[in-house]
This record gives C-alpha cells, structure tokens and sequence, in this order.
C-alpha cells in the first residue's frame, strides 16, 4: 500500500504476518477441541471439588450411574463402546461445605462421632430447602414432619478443629412412606466417615406421629432433586 498504511487482516492482526494463519487455525479448532473436553449438559459453573477422587461441583455433584433406560435390557453386551453407553451423567448427590466447630470435638482434639448425626442432619434439611421444601411443613392444611425410623455411622478417619468437611448427601431409597439417604463425609479427598437414615413421613398434629404417604407434590420435587433415588414402589421387571 503506497500510503505507508499497514494492511489488517480480520481479527485485527496484520495481513501476511507469519502467526496470521497459525492464529486463524487456532481460531477455527481450539473452540471445538474445548467443547469435546467439557462434559456433556453440563451447565454449573460453581466452584469444583472432590469425593474421594472424583472431581465434583459445590452444590449438586455430577456421578456416573446406571441408566434406567437400560435396566432390565436383556442381551450380551459387546465391548467398551456398550458399556460406555450403559451409563450417563446426573446429579444424584447434593454438596455442601461445614467447617468443624470447637464444641463438635472431644478431649482428643477430633470431632466427637456423635456430631456426625447432627451434621447429617444440617445436610438434610438444607436439602429439603434446595428442592423449595421443609422438613417441618405443610401440605394441603396438615403439618407435616420427617422423624427418623433407623440411623446408623461408619468411621474411617479423624477430622479436628477448623477442618473443612464436604458433606455428600444422596438419596438411596423412596417408598410409600419413608426415603433413605446416606451422606458421604470427606476432608481433603479423604473418606471421613459415612452416615445412613432412614425417616418417615409422618402426620405431625397430636401427640403422636401418624404416618402417611409422601404427598405427590413432595414426591415429585425429591424425585426431580434426586434422580438417582430408587423408588421401591416400581419394581422393575
């Protein structure tokens, strides 16, 4: 160009420039390598972290489990790729965080093991509140509770003071009446310990608890919450 002006190619870099096709290249192909690599619908964008070794988000965990649309398939399977296809991504598990306080620690220095229960219960309920519900409700007039029909607790290692636990609450099992949840204690990728409920849906008016079926409604929001729960009312063939 006789004006001494430098001829721009698009993307603002000069025309001819050794780097100009290497930058369209990367233009062109580094977008769709990104996309490969990113999981499949995954929309979070929350801060990540880990279960054991499984990196997961904050809040609702992405897990690998068994496709419903292939339970109960009958046939050999063949391969890597069938098996591959026998499973997808969904969120199972809801995440949070809790730092250990003084008071939840023994002469020791660790965390008391029955502060466990009392943690699996703040899980709980912050659950609940995620799926717009309450553990203490009611539904169509009548007051509505959660008591607790079977706990048990499984130890593996210590956490003390100011440790920051990532508590993993799934749904394991919905019946009629009553759901099962486990929660997944972990410190730092390590197994902590593990807790497992099993409450019932009760009419909570009176002096005593009354249990009922889960309103649909209720049903309904766990289920959309929790699509890894197994629901033991269908038995599938």
């Amino acid at each position: 160009m006789g004006d001494g002006s430098l001829d721009r190619g698009h993307g603002g870099r000069f025309a001819g420039h050794p780097s100009a096709a290497a930058a369209d290249a990367e233009q062109v192909f580094r977008p769709a390598l990104t996309q490969r690599r990113r999981p499949r619908g995954n929309r979070h964008r929350a801060e990540w972290t880990r279960i054991g070794r499984t990196p997961v988000p904050l809040g609702w965990a992405g897990a690998l489990v068994s496709s419903p649309a292939r339970r109960g398939r009958s046939g050999p399977r063949h391969g890597r790729r069938r098996r591959w296809r026998a499973f997808r991504m969904m969120p199972p598990a809801f995440v949070m965080r809790r730092r250990v306080e003084f008071a939840d620690t023994d002469m020791a220095g660790a965390m008391h093991f029955a502060a466990y229960y009392r943690y699996m219960e703040v899980v709980e309920h912050a659950f609940f509140r995620s799926l717009g519900l309450s553990v203490a409700s009611h539904v169509e007039g009548e007051a509505i509770g959660w008591p607790r029909a079977a706990t048990k607790a499984e130890y593996f290692a210590p956490v003390r003071f100011e440790d920051i636990l990532e508590m993993s609450l799934t749904v394991e099992r919905m019946g009629e009446r009553s759901l099962t949840h486990r929660v997944l204690f972990t410190c730092e990728g390590r197994r902590i310990a593990q807790t497992e409920a099993t409450i019932v849906c009760c009419r909570a008016g009176g002096d005593t608890f009354e249990p009922i079926d889960i309103p649909a409604d209720v049903r309904r929001r766990i289920e959309a919450g929790a699509p890894g729960a197994r629901n033991d009312s269908e038995r599938l063939e």
